[in-house]
């Protein structure tokens, strides 16, 4: 998967932004699956069921007691869903207080659903951020939420209606600000529900 996008932002106020984003998604088989079985097998990872499909073949299937609800192969790049946001900066990064920001995200279905680049439906989330500095290091915390709107996929009963996600970073900074090491853990909800 593969999903380039074009951004725009705009600060229109000393602590506040816009902004618009246009991703582009494209899948196909990739090349790495003998290498990545090969990988698995020498370490006795589990192979995630990639011994029951084809090399190089990119396959996207939700599907109930056999029979396939949803399915996408291999698309050429296409349009996804266009994002808004609106971003507000509520504290900056001086003395003890950190600096605080959060934003708001609107998805609107512009992507095709037909060929898994658009979920058909209307989403919305907001995000909150917060990150600290102390000379050279700097530490970032993200926590966020989305409410998926309604879909008709078929798949009412699998899809979760909140979603989370949070991340925290930390980074410490070489001799210029433009080289540094990051250690960063991330987590998030699972978009399905029920499906063991």
């Amino acid at each position: 998967l593969f999903r380039p996008s074009v951004t725009l932002q705009w600060g229109f106020l000393p602590q506040w932004e816009l902004g618009i984003e246009l991703p582009f998604l494209h899948f196909e088989g990739g090349f790495l699956d003998e290498f990545i079985q090969d990988y698995h097998n020498f370490f006795g990872f589990p192979n995630a069921g990639r011994e029951f499909v084809p090399n190089g073949r990119f396959s996207y299937v939700i599907s109930q007691n056999g029979q396939p609800l949803y399915s996408v192969g291999a698309v050429p790049f296409r349009p996804s869903d266009l994002v808004l946001h609106v971003k507000r900066q509520f504290l900056k990064d001086e003395g003890a207080a950190p600096a605080v920001a959060a934003t708001f995200y609107l998805k609107l279905p512009t992507g095709s659903k037909s060929h898994g680049t658009g979920s058909g439906m209307l989403d919305a989330g907001v995000n909150v951020a917060v990150q600290k500095s102390y000379k050279r290091l700097h530490g970032y915390a993200n926590l966020g939420g989305a409410i998926l709107g309604a879909t008709d996929f078929g798949l009412q009963d699998f899809l979760n209606t909140y979603l989370w996600n949070w991340m925290a970073a930390l980074e410490l900074t070489a001799w210029s600000h433009h080289l540094g090491v990051i250690g960063q853990i991330q987590g998030d909800g699972s978009l399905f529900d029920g499906t063991g």
